[in-house]
């Protein structure tokens, strides 16, 4: 319980950010695992890397990536609610929606 209520009171700082990408970055090169760094809100480059079909999912924490995903009428899995401990997380996609057989059920 400690260790929740000490999550809520960090700020994460620019610096901070940069430094952890720059590891994240580092321990990823040589082992094929192409990266992209986005200057700001990522949402919609990912929605973007999304529908060219370099990406097969997202990893987020932000809802964001679902109303991108829906206003540009692709789907795919997004990824929610990483747990470190048993590494479950929620799978979520705009497929409901995007689905036209969906659209005319919810129509009718």
């Amino acid at each position: 319980k400690i260790f929740e209520k000490y999550k809520t009171c960090i700020k994460i700082t620019d610096e901070f950010s940069r430094v952890v990408v720059d590891r994240a970055m580092q321990e990823l090169r040589g082992q094929r695992v192409e990266r992209v760094r986005s200057p700001y809100e990522a949402d919609a480059q990912l929605v973007e890397l999304c529908a060219a079909g370099i990406a097969q999912a997202v990893i987020t924490e932000d809802s964001d990536v679902l109303v991108y995903s829906a206003a540009c009428r692709v789907s795919f899995p997004v990824l929610f609610k990483l747990d470190r401990n048993s590494g479950s997380c929620q799978v979520l996609s705009m497929s409901w929606m995007l689905d036209p057989k969906t659209n005319q059920q919810l129509v009718e």
